[in-house]
């Protein structure tokens, strides 16, 4: 009789039911062995297609990676080539630039834009304050020249208006003097002139009035009476005719000697009035008298000597031995050739040098020097002053030449110019450096994004597998979860235990940018 089958049954087994149960066993294990190659092909399948998901996402990674670290190096490099100052990029590690200003290294962009903001500052502080000195120093030496200048001008034209009230009296006293002088020599002369034509007049008739006489008497008494007669008549005659000569001729000799007086006397007094109206030279009496010695030379003035040629020399003590120079004033040296001098006390010994001013002692060559006690030592330069005496240069218009002086109003607008070109490249810099900072951030930051990302799917799948591995049975599920940083990760996976030796398992991790899968097969014997 079949035994009752239940879980508290202790009856033997008939052969039909364990014959029975062979042939449901040998069915199952068939069914077990055609699911289990179905299974193996399933998982051998998509072990193939996540395989291939891997591959893909590794090649993927790996591309995005390597297209990372190019960007990196790219951008570090433009970066350090912005920089400049020595920054280097070589394999990874970053050499800091150094930058040195008036002479100090710094090594960072900062430190350098605060050392040039600090220069700039202190450059501005010296413009203003050399622009506050400049205004003061023009303003006081605009005074003293004014004053200066009038001082001058009153007593040049009171010693001028002196001196010509002076010569003036003077000129027309000796004038006068000359004028009275020769009209009375012109009248002794006329006088003496007359007076000796008259006598000799007189004594040329009596003579021969007397010689007629004696003829008339010697030749013939007996013709007295004729003789007498015509002698009488003849002798009258010639003393008539005599004296009307006389008369005429000393008129005549009378009347051009005071002509010719009066002619003299005219053109003394114009030559006074017109030529030397202008002009008086007035020497003390034991002063040595100007020499000119050289060819084509000009000395004008008490002790004046000039022995260069074609040089001119206008005062008193002036010395030119210079070609071709000159000097006005006294007392000057000129030896240098082709050199002049206007003012007192002044010694050129360069060629081709002009001095305008007084107390001037210079070598230069081909230069000008212009003021009172101004000095140049050097060749081909302007001059107005001197060391701890110098002038300024006033109304000077713009430069539009190359070889032009510029003004102060030029140098303001370049130096305007230069702090605006300086402070657009700076701000360029600037631009350009943030740029790159946020630029080089941004990928930075995704980069971390990522790596927490990565982060947070493997602490997701670490969990899910770790928590699936305590768990008995033949079919395992685990869920993880992964955190990092900002990041959070999911993670599900599933485990079969095929038999004792053999065992398959399938995982995923998600994010809500990025997902990543795996798959694995163990076997043991």
């Amino acid at each position: 009789q079949d035994a009752t089958l239940d879980a508290t049954s202790k009856d033997a087994v008939t052969g039909k039911q364990l014959h029975a149960t062979n042939t449901s066993i040998t069915a199952l294990d068939g069914r077990v062995t055609t699911e289990v190659g179905t299974l193996n092909t399933a998982i051998t399948n998509s072990a193939n297609t996540i395989n291939t998901r891997i591959d893909g996402v590794d090649t993927r990674i790996g591309n995005e990676v390597a297209t990372l670290n190019t960007r990196v190096d790219t951008t570090n490099t433009a970066l350090v080539q912005a920089l400049g100052g020595g920054a280097a990029w070589n394999n990874g590690v970053f050499t800091n630039p150094t930058f040195t200003i008036q002479g100090k290294a710094k090594n960072t962009v900062s430190d350098a834009f605060i050392a040039v903001d600090q220069q700039l500052g202190a450059i501005k502080t010296s413009v203003s304050d050399l622009k506050t000195h400049t205004d003061q120093q023009a303003v006081s030496n605009l005074n003293d020249a004014k004053n200066y200048a009038d001082q001058q001008t009153t007593t040049a034209l009171n010693n001028a208006k002196g001196y010509t009230d002076q010569k003036t009296t003077s000129t027309l006293n000796d004038a006068k003097s000359y004028a009275d002088q020769k009209a009375a020599d012109g009248k002794a002369y006329t006088d003496q002139q007359t007076a000796s034509t008259l006598n000799n007049a007189k004594n040329y008739a009596d003579q021969k009035a007397a010689d007629g006489k004696a003829y008339t008497d010697q030749q013939t008494a007996s013709v007295l009476n004729d003789a007498k007669s015509y002698t009488d008549q003849k002798a009258a005659s010639s003393l008539s005719g005599a004296k009307d000569y006389t008369d005429q001729q000393t008129a005549s000799a009378l009347s051009s000697a005071n002509s010719y007086t009066d002619g003299k006397i005219a053109d003394v007094q114009t030559q006074l009035t017109a030529s030397n109206q202008f002009v008086q030279v007035n020497g003390v009496t034991d002063a040595q008298a100007a020499s000119a010695t050289g060819e084509n030379s000009v000395a004008i003035g008490t002790n004046t000597v000039v022995t260069g040629h074609r040089s001119t020399a206008v005062g008193v003590g002036n010395q030119v031995s210079g070609n071709g120079s000159g000097a006005f004033g006294d007392p000057n040296t000129v030896s240098g050739n082709g050199s002049y001098v206007v003012g007192n006390d002044n010694k050129v010994t360069g060629d081709n040098t002009f001095v305008l001013g007084n107390n001037v002692d210079t070598q230069a060559k081909n230069a000008v020097v212009l003021g009172n006690d101004s000095a140049s030592d050097r060749d081909n330069t302007v001059s107005v002053g001197a060391k701890g005496k110098e002038r300024q240069i006033i109304h000077v218009a713009d430069a539009v030449e190359d070889t032009d002086a510029v003004n102060y109003q030029q140098l303001k607008a370049a130096e305007k110019s230069t702090n605006n070109y300086t402070n657009e490249r700076v701000n360029a810099l600037n631009s350009a450096f943030n740029d790159y900072r946020m630029e080089t951030e941004q990928r930075f930051h995704k980069v971390d994004e990522r790596f927490n990302r990565q982060g947070a799917m493997t602490a997701a799948m670490m969990n899910m597998s770790s928590s699936a591995a305590s768990v008995k049975g033949q079919n395992r599920v685990g869920v993880g979860a992964g955190f990092q940083g900002q990041e959070q990760a999911v993670s599900i996976g599933y485990q079969r235990i095929i038999n004792d030796n053999t065992s398959l398992t399938i995982g995923g991790a998600f994010t809500k940018e990025e997902s990543s899968g795996g798959v694995g097969v163990g076997f043991g014997w």
